[in-house]
């Protein structure tokens, strides 16, 4: 149903977590976000620190596999093909 739906992506969210955050608030009309805000901040400054694991890319034919296997619900869903990367165009 339209206006029930409230995306984000992983990219917005370990850019800017408390925005994220505050929009899901807004949308669910949920009280008190400058309380929850306060300890988000907290939590934020703890992950300075933080180093994401790194994995090494995966081989071509498994690119190849998962982009043909998933194509359909990547379009179904609307998600962004990679157009820099040949394997996904």
């Amino acid at each position: 149903m339209p206006g029930q739906l409230l995306r984000s992506r992983i990219c917005d969210v370990e850019r800017d977590l408390i925005r994220q955050l505050q929009r899901v608030y807004d949308c669910l009309h949920l009280l008190a976000f400058d309380y929850v805000k306060r300890h988000l901040q907290q939590y934020v400054r703890s992950l300075e620190v933080y180093k994401r694991n790194q994995f090494p890319d995966l081989p071509d034919e498994v690119r190849i596999r998962l982009a043909s296997e998933w194509a359909r619900r990547f379009e179904e869903w609307g998600y962004e093909r990679h157009n820099h990367c040949q394997l996904c165009t």
